[in-house]
């Protein structure tokens, strides 16, 4: 029938802001970033992080990430 359409991206926003919002529990970016640095002692994923300073301008315009920006 015809009702709400979720694809995968929007579960899974709706999953972060239910986290962050509501239950506080995701991570800020700091950990995320350190963690991603060193994928070889948490995990096998690969990946590019940008220096702090950049991911803080990139996401101190976002009503989400505002909260956190002080943290990092």
């Amino acid at each position: 029938g015809k009702g709400h359409r979720f694809n995968t991206y929007t579960v899974f926003w709706m999953i972060v802001c239910t986290l962050q919002l509501d239950n506080q529990q995701l991570p800020n970016v700091q950990n995320l970033a350190e963690r991603a640095t060193r994928k070889r002692q948490y995990g096998p994923w690969n990946c590019s992080v940008p220096e702090i300073k950049e991911i803080k301008r990139n996401i101190s315009n976002i009503s989400l990430g505002k909260e956190y920006v002080g943290i990092i």
